[in-house]
This record gives C-alpha cells, sequence and structure tokens, in this order.
C-alpha cells in the first residue's frame, strides 16, 4: 500500500493511528532484538531457550491438570497425559535451569538438522531432474545443496553462528523498515 492509500479516507484516522503505534514499536523490537542477535547469537538463543522452557513448564502444568479433572477420560489417555506433563514440566525445568547449556544443544542440534536437510534435499534433486535443462540445473543445485550440508556438518555451531547472524541482520533492517512506514503514516 502507498502511503496515500491509508490516509485516502479509507480506514478511520483512530485505526491508522493504532497501525503506526504498532508499526514502530514492532520495528523497534525487530531493531532490538536484531541487534541482541548480533551482538549475543548464543545468549540471544538462551533467551529463547528460557522462554520455551517457561512454556514447557505451563503445558506441563496444563497437561497434569488435565489428567485429574476432564471427566470420561479413558485411564490410558489419563496416564499418558500425566506422563507427558510431568515430562514436560521436568524438560522445562532443566532447560531454564542450564539455558546456556540447552541453548549450545540447540544450536548444535539445529545445525545438525540444517545440515542433513541439505543433503537429502541435495540427494533427490538429482532423482528428480527431468529433461537436459532441467538436469543441469538439478546437478548445480544439488552439488551447492550437498556442499552446503557437508559445511554445515563439519563445522556446525560455525555455521549456526553465520546463521544467527543473518537473522539478526535482517531482523534490524525489517525493524528500521517498519519504523520508517510507521512514521510516514498520517492521521
Amino acid at each position: 500500500m502507498t502511503g496515500d492509500s491509508w490516509n485516502n479516507g479509507t480506514f478511520t484516522k483512530e485505526y491508522v493511528k493504532r497501525i503506526r503505534k504498532w508499526l514502530i514499536a514492532g520495528g523497534a523490537a525487530s531493531v532490538l532484538v536484531g541487534l541482541l542477535v548480533l551482538c549475543r547469537p548464543v545468549h540471544s538463543v538462551a533467551v529463547f531457550t528460557v522462554v520455551l522452557a517457561v512454556w514447557f513448564v505451563l503445558l506441563g502444568i496444563a497437561r497434569i491438570a488435565s489428567a485429574l479433572t476432564v471427566k470420561g477420560m479413558p485411564a490410558g489417555w489419563r496416564t499418558l497425559d500425566a506422563l507427558a506433563g510431568v515430562f514436560l514440566v521436568a524438560s522445562g525445568c532443566l532447560a531454564g535451569r542450564y539455558a546456556l547449556l540447552s541453548a549450545g544443544v540447540l544450536l548444535l542440534f539445529t545445525s545438525i538438522l540444517i545440515g542433513i536437510s541439505w543433503i537429502f534435499e541435495g540427494v533427490l534433486a538429482l532423482f528428480e531432474s527431468a529433461g537436459p535443462l532441467g538436469r543441469l540445473w538439478s546437478a548445480l543445485s544439488s552439488a551447492l545443496s550437498i556442499a552446503g550440508g557437508i559445511v554445515v556438518l563439519a563445522w556446525p555451531i560455525g555455521s549456526i553462528t553465520l546463521l544467527l547472524r543473518i537473522a539478526g541482520i535482517a531482523l534490524v533492517v525489517y525493524g528500521a523498515a517498519a519504523i520508517a512506514r510507521g512514521a510516514r503514516l498520517k492521521s
């Protein structure tokens, strides 16, 4: 949308003010998170890990409460619900207690999954190629995907740190653009 379409009478002034505030606030939050990721990539993942840990604890408590209070639930389901709840609470407590270690494991696991996925994608692309032109591009993209997967598997923490830095830059750019869009809106 152009700046004029916001001000041509389609939207009320109150609505435009609200959108403007949300764009600026969301953009500022994006810039702050992006800067955190750029300056402290592992610590930013640790913060995410703590948020995830709190969510696991709350979800686990909800599962346990469900197992104890929901009427008509079969005994097997009730038992599985309670066990899942206990497991979630324990996992959340451990992840929260050892946030940096959990973040490191999360980074390593994610990096390994990305490497394996890129290798599988490259191999599958080779089998899916059709026609002479398709084979050339498929072989090139397959080779790049397989090579990228091997690099990520050989250098998992460095690779994920690079990906985090790219994400941080993207967040800062996106946030700055959102702030600029919000600032241009006139109520």
